[in-house]
């Protein structure tokens, strides 16, 4: 098959469309309401750990990555 068949792209774009006609016909083409960043990042460790805790893991990272950094630049 080539990289460019039309023959393809035009049968992809008619199932999006009737993919895109089925769902707006059910009422899933409604907008969903967007999680806070915090709720999308930290979401599948809710109850787990804190948020306090995972700051505390981050901040970690990034201070371990600039010394990192800073070693590399010095040796």
């Amino acid at each position: 098959m080539k990289w460019n068949d039309p023959g393809r792209d035009a049968y992809l774009q008619m199932r999006e469309r009737a993919t895109q006609n089925e769902r707006a016909f059910q009422g899933q083409n409604a907008p969903k309401e967007r999680k806070p960043w915090r709720d999308r990042l930290y979401g599948g460790l809710k109850g787990k750990v804190t948020v306090k805790t995972m700051d505390v893991i981050i901040g970690a990272t990034i201070a371990l990555i600039v010394l990192v950094v800073i070693i590399g630049i010095v040796s």
